[in-house]
């Protein structure tokens, strides 16, 4: 499981570049990282679908501070928009595209012309276009998986925002075809129901559930000396009696 903590007057749940690179941000997604990296030695970790139970619970925002955190670290990250439903990271690196992962797949256009920088350092992005008729088909084909495989060849790391498991088959699809899913939960946002719903969805579908990010906790009395954001990883694991605990700090994948 992972924290990110948020300040109580801070309103804006919209993720902004100045939130991503901010230092307490950027020190809990560089944690993030590390623990990605060491969730598989034999197989890294390269292609990884961040979700969610919910729609509002922060896996935007953790997926760009984590490609942020990629580029400061000298590797290459590609963004991939995976919530073809309701797009949101376009407008989040301010960047018009005029191809996306529809047209790549069916070769209307090349990588170099659907894949643009976002002035980061590091950073790339593949979007996907307005109005994609049954993306759940486009996930599920057997395009999207050989696309995912190139895309190895070219980026250290292809982060992959989805939908809310609840919401739509997507993410499940998504994550069934990555090397790892990350699942976000808010405090006192989310039901736990929902939690173990999500869980069970990802698992059935044979995805890698590397672990959670526990989003906008409140440590303001705790022992964090940061301000602002923050979020720190916790690998995945149940208890006896079958529930996924929120608290469990690192940790590598069993």
């Amino acid at each position: 499981m992972a924290l990110f903590r948020k300040e109580k007057n801070t309103q804006n749940q919209r993720p902004t570049i100045a939130i991503a690179t901010s230092d307490a941000v950027q020190h809990a997604a560089s944690t993030l990282l590390a623990n990605i990296r060491f969730s598989s030695i034999d197989s890294p970790v390269q292609t990884i679908a961040f979700t969610s139970s919910v729609p509002n619970e922060g896996k935007t925002t953790i997926a760009f501070a984590t490609a942020v955190a990629v580029g400061k670290s000298g590797q290459k990250c590609l963004v991939v928009e995976g919530d073809m439903r309701r797009r949101s990271l376009r407008a989040l690196f301010n960047v018009k595209t005029r191809y996306g992962i529809h047209a790549l797949i069916t070769g209307r256009c090349s990588f170099q012309e659907a894949i643009c920088s976002t002035g980061l350092p590091g950073v790339y992005f593949l979007d996907a276009e307005m109005g994609i008729p049954n993306p759940d088909n486009i996930l599920a084909s057997r395009q999207y998986r050989d696309l995912l495989g190139v895309l190895k060849k070219h980026f250290h790391y292809i982060l992959i925002d989805t939908p809310p498991i609840t919401a739509f088959p997507d993410a499940a699809l998504t994550a069934a075809v990555t090397d790892g899913t990350i699942l976000v939960v808010r405090e006192n946002h989310t039901d736990k129901r929902d939690i173990g719903y999500s869980l069970e969805q990802l698992r059935n579908g044979n995805a890698n559930v590397l672990g959670t990010v526990l989003n906008c906790q409140d440590v303001s009395s705790g022992g964090y000396g940061y301000s602002g954001h923050y979020y720190s990883y916790y690998s995945n694991y149940t208890t006896d009696d079958g529930s996924t605990p929120i608290a469990k700090h690192g940790g590598r994948r069993s």
